[in-house]
């Protein structure tokens, strides 16, 4: 196996455990009938107890993730057309396309999945509310979830794939940087937003408009994977090696900047305990909130680089779901919305939830495997490549 298949099943791996851990997140959501939030202001959980706390923290790699990954896929695709006879303007094309498809699906097919399983559920009100979302309260006609935020950081990533590599990590780290610097302090809860303000870098919700991934600064982590993956493609062993030391610097300073209460926190933790201290606010991610799960995520592809080969059957389910993730992420959805709108309408315990993710991913694996295999008959540019 050469190294280049090694790296691209490294990516495949992590993508499809992240996506594993998501739906662990969401059937949360629809199954134990809650779901927790970490914004800049208002609402933001404090929990009572460890069990929902951590499977919660371990869920908080998914979007940082994807955006990296994203990123990275992008960088590896425009290579891998390149060789192919494909121009730029081509390549440009395509991943438009698909950016603006991720916009639309988000608001066609997602949020109705959403809807009906919220619609549904008979389960009580939490005793001690987490507190308001930031904007104007009221009915949701538009909501903008990580499918939208990917599908802009998409769009502005196809834009710039001619810039040059530092000028790329420049620009994402800056994007980054604005969001740190501009986000404004929880007693602004309640302050008067636009709506194209809202989709650029401040969740809440403008009238009808509900906004959880705004370009900035997701958008940021985005070209930070373009240049990861340029990297991986012009020199994979040399990145490879220096990716250990990367994530657990990146960990140490977000360990050092919550310890400290440093700028870079959004919130500081509201009491002395070890929940609180990794209780970080993730809508928009704080600093220190990118920086260990981002890290913690280049942790996780050296690991995947290392030893996918020592578990080749987990590897390869993985990789299964990560090669088609579009598909993986609608199908789950509505799965897991149906299990728990039939079933669970008025909430389960927490281990009947782990039960019910856990059967959920072996119809998930069947239906991603043969769709994987439609997937490859299929020209290199037709629409289902886009899923």
């Amino acid at each position: 196996m050469t190294q280049r298949a090694q790296r691209i099943v490294a990516l495949d791996v992590l993508r499809g455990l992240i996506m594993v851990l998501m739906a662990l997140d969401h059937v949360v959501a629809f199954v134990y009938r809650y779901h927790p939030s970490e914004v800049w202001a208002g609402a933001w959980t404090r929990y009572g107890r460890w069990e929902p706390f951590v499977t919660r923290l371990v869920t908080h790699l998914c979007a940082p993730g994807f955006f990296l990954l994203m990123g990275a896929g992008i960088a590896l695709f425009l290579e891998a057309r390149r060789e192919q006879g494909w121009t730029d303007s081509q390549a440009r094309g395509f991943l438009w396309k698909r950016g603006l498809l991720l916009l639309i699906i988000n608001q066609l097919i997602e949020n109705r999945a959403w809807t009906l399983g919220f619609m549904l559920s008979q389960a009580p009100k939490p005793a001690v509310p987490d507190g308001p979302w930031p904007g104007t309260p009221g009915p949701m006609t538009f909501v903008f979830s990580v499918l939208s935020g990917l599908g802009m950081s998409l769009i502005l990533s196809s834009l710039l794939l001619t810039l040059r590599t530092r000028w790329l990590a420049v620009l994402g780290i800056v994007i980054i940087a604005a969001s740190v610097v501009l986000t404004p302090g929880p007693e602004h809860l309640r302050d008067s937003y636009s709506v194209p303000l809202r989709l650029l870098f401040l969740p809440g919700q403008t009238g009808r408009f509900f906004v959880l991934y705004p370009l900035i600064p997701w958008s940021g982590l985005a070209l930070l994977g373009v240049v990861l993956g340029r990297l991986l493609h012009r020199d994979p062993q040399r990145t490879l090696s220096r990716l250990p030391w990367l994530g657990l610097g990146m960990v140490a300073a977000a360990l050092a900047l919550r310890a400290l209460g440093a700028p870079g926190n959004l919130r500081l933790p509201r009491d002395g305990s070890v929940i609180e201290f990794f209780n970080l606010i993730k809508y928009p991610p704080s600093l220190v909130f990118l920086l260990l799960f981002v890290g913690s995520n280049l942790l996780l592809l050296s690991v995947c680089q290392k030893i996918a080969h020592r578990i080749e059957r987990i590897a390869g389910i993985l990789s299964t779901f990560g090669q088609v993730p579009l598909f993986y992420y609608l199908l789950h959805l509505y799965l897991y919305c149906a299990v728990g709108s039939i079933w669970f309408r008025k909430g389960a315990s927490l281990t009947t939830t782990y039960l019910v993710w856990l059967l959920g991913l072996i119809p998930l694996y069947f239906a991603c495997r043969a769709y994987r295999r439609f997937k490859a008959t299929t020209p290199v540019d037709s629409l289902w490549r886009f899923f």
